[in-house]
C-alpha cells in the first residue's frame, strides 16, 4: 500500500516519502518506518516511447495505458521486465478500447 502511494503520486519523490513516514507514524505502523526508509522504487521499465511503437496512444490514452501498466507491475511486486510489460499490453490496450500493434498479437478494439 505504501509502496502504491510512492509510486502513483505526482509529487516529488522525496515529499511524498516525507508524507508517507508520517502517514506511518499515525497510523502507529512505526515498525514499518524502518524497512520503507531502505526500500528504494525500482525504475519502471517501460516509457511513452516503447509504448508507442506498439499502438497508436499518445495523450491521456498514454497516460491511461501507463497507468494500467504501473498497475500490472505494481501487483507483481516491480518484478516484470519490460518484455513482460509488452506481452501485457494488448490486454491493457484492449481493455480501454485502443489498438495494439504487439507483434504475434491480433488485439482489436471492442
Amino acid at each position: 500500500l505504501y509502496q502504491n502511494l510512492l509510486l502513483f503520486s505526482k509529487l516529488k519523490a522525496t515529499t511524498m516519502r516525507e508524507y508517507i513516514v508520517e502517514l506511518m507514524k499515525y497510523k502507529e505502523k512505526s515498525e514499518l518506518i524502518k524497512d520503507f526508509h531502505k526500500w528504494r522504487l525500482p525504475t519502471f521499465p517501460m516509457n511513452g516511447n516503447i509504448i508507442r511503437q506498439y499502438g497508436t496512444v499518445g495523450g491521456k490514452d498514454l497516460g491511461k495505458v501507463l497507468q494500467g501498466l504501473k498497475e500490472h507491475w505494481s501487483a507483481n511486486d516491480f518484478k516484470l521486465t519490460r518484455e513482460d510489460l509488452i506481452r501485457e499490453l494488448p490486454k491493457i490496450m484492449t481493455e480501454l478500447g485502443l489498438e495494439t500493434k504487439v507483434p504475434g498479437v491480433a488485439h482489436k478494439p471492442k
